[in-house]
């Protein structure tokens, strides 16, 4: 875990940012699990292109029962052909978890600053000794391994790390402040 900030100013103006990140580890993901089996993830839409079961879901890596085609495996084994409801399928993997287990890594802008110090006349105008306004940003960027989730949300002060369990990613603000000097 690291991160990095700095500020530049030129004149009245003046430009902060602040940059944090982890690089690896794992976090288990509750939410695409459930998102999967729900049917709410881009990712399950494979199979219900046209509607809800055209063209249906061709389930990968099928294993067939046909004895009589196990006897000649793999000169004569089939395409993956096999056709099942979207729904079914992402309901039977709904037990396979490792497919819910990501990379931790991430990236973020934690905030951006730009600021002005009012010049000495106007601040005095407004009855401060010193003015300066500020557009603030928090949460602006995430570049993460794992699109559906915020990595940084699977922490908590308990001893359950790396478990994202349907929370909410932080919120992005943008917002202004202006702080004086009587």
């Amino acid at each position: 875990m690291g991160g990095i900030s700095n500020t530049i100013s030129y004149k009245r103006m003046s430009f902060s940012f602040s940059f944090d990140g982890q690089m690896g580890g794992q976090v288990y993901s509750v939410t695409k699990w459930f998102g999967q089996y729900s049917g709410v993830l881009a990712s399950s839409l494979a199979g219900r292109e046209l509607d809800w079961n055209n063209p249906g879901y061709v389930v990968p890596n099928a294993v067939y029962a046909d004895t009589a085609l196990a006897d000649c495996i793999p000169t004569c084994a089939p395409s993956d052909t096999t056709h099942v409801l979207a729904q079914n399928y992402w309901h039977n993997t709904f037990n396979a978890q490792e497919s819910g287990i990501f990379d931790a890594t991430y990236f973020k802008l934690r905030e951006a600053r730009l600021s002005y110090a009012l010049p000495s006349s106007v601040a005095r105008f407004l009855g401060f000794s010193d003015a300066t306004v500020a557009v603030v940003g928090r949460n602006l960027l995430l570049f993460a391994k794992q699109k559906t989730i915020d990595p940084e949300t699977a922490f908590d002060t308990s001893n359950r790390q790396g478990v994202e369990n349907g929370q909410l990613p932080t919120a992005r603000s943008i917002g202004f402040t202006m702080s004086v000097r009587p």
